[in-house]
């Protein structure tokens, strides 16, 4: 409604197609040069999708995050709001830093009296300042949240005028694009499927706008893969190959094969197929096989959607079977059948403390999905043991190394528990560069642990990392540390180290 009347737009000689389109885009953008034009995603709620966070979240958007109010002023269901909803801050701080957050309250017509509001300003007020969430956008009133009645439509308008308001106050509304690269990226779009071999791309940015430099055209692609318009990675040659101009097909494909199978069910047409016993291995352990992704993706881009699982940490190569396997951690939904607190008797055991931060679910999960990689590359290795939230690796060096990891996601920490004393300092290694390898490539260096170790004599008494070091605490620290010293800085920058390289050097530990 505040768009001003448009300027006439000058007559234009149609002389070719070319100037034909840039006509007609001129008018598009002069008619439309204070409009905004938004996608909404909507993000599945299911835990099991949580691992994905990195791939469509980013800074580039303004993020509405949702809860009802009835179950606060009603249910009493405090802990469970507060938790959802600080899980989510969390996450859109790792991986969508500065970007604007409007936490909108539902059922808005469940709210009889002034102390209901009350009562909701103090859930509200510590969860945002004490978790210094600072892009939390106040309402018109000042309040953390945007009460909402879907019924009435109360509350909308100062929803999406504070949409609007915050949008346009983000530098990258501001950003100039050149003309010719929307003229690509439309053309791009205009194709029926849904994505385009990079040779593609090439070919229509030469005829269609006139861009013959390959650097050109990778920085057209990283702006508008930013942007969130099309999706273009690049870690490898073969995902390199690939713009994605439809991101729902992505989602759509690996919603295949990472789904809830309580509330998703895997098509019928894998009974038809006779594969019913790999969808069961599956469902029970994480583990398909290459017959099942082929069907599940109808054979589409198979490579590709592996590579990009693989170099995305959430899908390893499974190679303790003679048919071909992957690993998907995050579809291990059996609870370990071991007694932990057992398992940790006489066991050294190294802490990753998330607690004063926040352990991102998909963390472990691609702990379990790199020490498995690792694994399968020692030949001989024997096959992990693995559960949702216990992972039992073992490695053919030396004379055998095993390792135990165990993620505790309620009180926020990952151990890594060894039993001999000579195999302390390489598992811890091997461990620690894993998880900056995470923290590089899928939390955008915001991870925020502290490291505690305990001995084999006394397992449940911990030691900060510096008291540890100084005491000189066995087997971490001390003589059976040698060569493999965990405070030996000698390791690979994760920042910069592709997948292959990283586990060379794995390899070479």
């Amino acid at each position: 409604d505040n768009i001003p009347p448009a300027d006439p737009v000058p007559e234009v000689k149609k002389k070719s197609g070319i100037q034909e389109y840039d006509s007609k885009l001129l008018f598009d953008v002069i008619r439309n040069r204070n409009a905004l034009e938004f996608t909404i995603w909507d993000y599945g709620g299911q835990n099991i999708f949580y691992t994905l966070h990195h791939l469509f979240l980013t800074s580039y958007g303004v993020y509405l995050l949702v809860f009802d109010m009835s179950q606060v002023v009603r249910y009493n269901e405090i802990r469970n709001v507060t938790n959802t909803l600080k899980f989510w801050l969390n996450s859109i701080q790792i991986h969508a830093p500065g970007a604007p957050v409007l936490i909108v309250g539902t059922r808005l017509d469940t709210i009889e009296s002034e102390t209901q509001f009350r009562d909701l300003d103090e859930l509200m007020i510590p969860l945002v300042e004490r978790g210094n969430f600072e892009d939390v956008v106040k309402n018109i009133n000042g309040r953390y949240y945007f009460p909402l009645d879907n019924t009435t439509r109360e509350g909308i308008s100062d929803i999406q005028e504070t949409i609007e308001r915050v949008t346009r106050e983000q530098s990258f509304v501001k950003q100039l694009v050149k003309l010719s690269w929307l003229q690509c990226l439309d053309t791009m779009l205009e194709s029926v499927n849904p994505w385009l071999s990079l040779p593609d791309v090439v070919s229509i940015g030469e005829k269609i706008a006139g861009i013959t430099s390959s650097v050109e055209i990778d920085d057209m692609l990283a702006l508008f893969h930013e942007l969130g318009m099309v999706l273009h990675f690049t870690g490898t040659d073969a995902l390199n190959q690939i713009v994605i101009i439809q991101p729902q097909w992505l989602i759509d494909k690996i919603g295949c094969v990472i789904k809830d199978p309580d509330i998703h069910d895997f098509p019928s047409s894998v009974q038809e197929s006779g594969l019913t016993e790999e969808l069961n291995t599956f469902l029970e352990s994480g583990i398909i096989s290459k017959d099942l992704v082929q069907h599940l993706w109808r054979g589409e881009q198979v490579d590709f959607l592996v590579d990009l699982m693989r170099r995305t940490l959430i899908l390893s190569d499974w190679k303790f079977s003679k048919e071909p396997m992957f690993l998907i951690p995050s579809m291990i939904i059996e609870e370990s059948r071991h007694d932990l607190d057992a398992l940790e008797s006489g066991k050294a055991i190294c802490l990753f403390d998330f607690s004063d931060g926040f352990l991102p679910l998909g963390v472990f999960e691609r702990l379990v999905c790199l020490l498995v990689q690792h694994s399968s590359s020692n030949d001989g290795s024997k096959q992990p043991q693995l559960g949702r939230n216990f992972s039992h690796i073992y490695l053919n060096k030396r004379n055998g190394v095993e390792l135990l990891i165990v993620q505790d996601p309620v009180d926020q920490v990952v151990k890594l528990l060894v039993s001999e004393p000579e195999d302390a300092s390489l598992c811890f290694n091997i461990v620690i560069a894993i998880i900056r390898k995470i923290n590089s490539e899928a939390m955008h260096n915001r991870l925020n642990y502290q490291l505690k170790f305990s001995s084999l004599e006394s397992p449940k008494i911990f030691l900060d990392s510096d008291q540890a070091q100084l005491s000189g605490l066995k087997p971490w620290f001390g003589a059976h540390s040698g060569k493999d010293s965990i405070h030996n800085e000698n390791h690979i920058d994760a920042e910069t180290a592709n997948l292959n390289a990283f586990m060379e050097y794995l390899d070479d530990l």
